[in-house]
């Protein structure tokens, strides 16, 4: 890579990383966050509006699940800067599509737009807390997890929300786990009422 070229992957890199995008986040099962597609997209092009994308060829495999790739080409003038990405058709449960239909592959085609323009900066942030072990993909699913997630969804204000924990916080011999789990659950319901996308729960 050249000066040049350095020059401009910095450039695009402190653009979108810095970008605030609290606004635009959604939360999927009220707790992992995600920046949709299409505002992904959206930001990218105000900021380099001759930006493009183009899908790859589908990816079999022996089981019948299946990859889809894309690749994002970031452009400012004569400059670019490439990325690509693979992503797994699955389903909310992050288990492979056995044989998926033309519009789970087209979820994924999506959700893998959103994850290559990340490499360029924008919302990396947002799967770099997912991975890191703060919101576990297996916890979110837990029964307990989610019976959590049910009664804050009937909430609609942080004194609810608050009054909620203080009462889960209050049981008699309630374990350590269980608060943890009230705790992610009380924390992704306050960014939900803060954002301003409290029913936003699918993608």
């Amino acid at each position: 890579m050249g000066a040049k070229e350095h020059d401009f992957a910095k450039t695009v890199w402190d653009t979108l990383s810095n970008t605030d995008i609290n606004k635009f986040v959604f939360y999927k099962n009220g707790a992992l966050p995600y920046l949709p597609w299409a505002a992904a997209w959206q930001i990218l092009m105000s900021h380099f509006p001759l930006s493009n994308y183009e899908f790859g060829k589908i990816h079999y495999y022996s089981n019948q699940t299946c990859e889809v790739s894309v690749t994002v080409t970031c452009k400012n003038g004569a400059e670019t800067l490439t990325r690509s990405m693979t992503q797994p058709v699955y389903d909310e449960r992050y288990n492979s599509i056995i044989n998926p239909t033309s519009a789970q592959i087209n979820i994924a085609k999506m959700r893998c737009l959103a994850k290559c323009i990340a490499m360029f900066g924008l919302g990396i942030n947002l799967y770099a807390s997912t991975e890191s072990g703060n919101l576990k993909h297996d916890e979110a699913f837990t029964g307990e997890y989610q019976k959590f997630i049910d009664e804050l969804s009937y909430l609609e204000t942080e004194d609810e929300v608050i009054a909620w924990y203080k009462n889960i916080r209050n049981i008699p011999n309630i374990s350590k786990e269980s608060i943890k789990n009230a705790i992610t659950a009380r924390n992704a319901k306050l960014a939900q009422l803060n954002n301003g996308f409290d029913n936003a729960t699918t993608h």
